[in-house]
């Protein structure tokens, strides 16, 4: 388990990682400073981080899917600076987290089906329902 925690954070969408302004990342080589838009890898095979500024938002919405209400419209503060991946999780790294950590995943993927998400009994993130193969990216 290597590199586990570091391809744990490339799966956290908002991986709120208390930086503060410029910091310095222990990563593969030097250590480097992470400004606000500066990359960084956890390892050498680990996804892209891109540090994000602190700042404002608005999140919710009035209106809306049945069940899904989102409102109200409000303000959301971040004080600090965090870091995302760069690019969606692929499989290929999803299955090597799995491998490297055990985690067990949530099955029964939400699928579009006739106009309505559901859970789909007996899929998973390696067989999502979509009646093709998984490649390294899908689910």
């Amino acid at each position: 388990m290597p590199h586990a925690l570091g391809r744990l954070t490339g799966l956290l969408i908002l991986a709120a990682l208390a930086l503060p302004a410029a910091v310095s990342a222990q990563g593969v080589g030097p250590s480097v400073s992470l400004k606000p838009g500066s990359e960084f890898r956890d390892c050498a095979d680990c996804p892209a981080m891109v540090v994000i500024p602190p700042g404002q938002f608005d999140m919710g919405f009035d209106g809306g899917e049945e069940g899904r209400y989102e409102g109200p419209v409000r303000r959301i503060t971040i004080n600090y600076a965090y870091a995302v991946g760069k690019y969606e999780v692929s499989n290929g790294e999803y299955r090597r987290f799995i491998a490297d950590t055990g985690h067990v995943s949530a099955r029964d993927c939400n699928i579009l089906r006739d106009g309505t998400y559901r859970a789909e009994p007996g899929t998973n993130w390696q067989d999502p329902g979509y009646q093709r193969p998984i490649r390294d990216t899908g689910c």
